[in-house]
């Protein structure tokens, strides 16, 4: 999964967590809300993880590679 997909599916969960949290009324939804909105914002974080990652092992390798 690349990191753009990765924070786009996070983005969504944020919003949709969100937005049960803002019209929910017992107490297991807000949890179950608070719970959704918890993992998108992780995947947020761990996607913007993942692009520094990525672009790090790029620059690696292309200052490994032997000249032409």
């Amino acid at each position: 999964m690349s990191p753009k997909t990765l924070a786009i599916a996070s983005v969504a969960l944020m919003v949709a967590g969100s937005l049960l949290a803002a019209l929910a009324a017992p107490l297991t939804l807000d949890v179950i809300a608070i719970f959704i909105g918890g993992v998108g914002f992780v995947g947020l974080i761990s996607s913007a993880f993942l692009a520094i990652g990525l672009s790090e092992d790029r620059a690696r390798e292309r200052d490994t590679r032997p000249p032409r």
